[in-house]
């Protein structure tokens, strides 16, 4: 097992040590992310699911002010007369 010393403490492991340590490896999550090397590639992440919910989280609010940007932008383009709202009824009745 090889531990990198970087702005965050990352270890890496081959899969044979991983399999063969997993309660260890569960433990090292706490404290540091986790990569899983088969032949000395890269092959997997490993952190701890607070981490996890963490990026998760972060990604939700990305994609909410993403998609939420896009709705003001068409909202401007109804306002300008560049666009106009579509009843849903009219889009079913255009592809039955």
């Amino acid at each position: 097992m090889l531990k990198i010393k970087s702005n965050e403490d990352i270890v890496i492991a081959g899969t044979s040590e991983f399999r063969n340590s997993i309660n260890k490896f569960i433990s090292i999550l706490k404290e540091n992310k986790v990569i899983i090397t088969k032949r000395n590639k890269p092959q997997a992440v490993l952190m701890s699911f607070e981490e996890y919910e963490k990026y998760n989280d972060i990604i939700e609010e990305l994609e909410d002010r993403y998609f939420g940007n896009i709705a003001l932008e068409r909202l401007r383009d109804i306002e300008d007369g560049k666009s106009k709202i579509i009843d849903h009824n009219e889009v079913i009745k255009d592809y039955l």
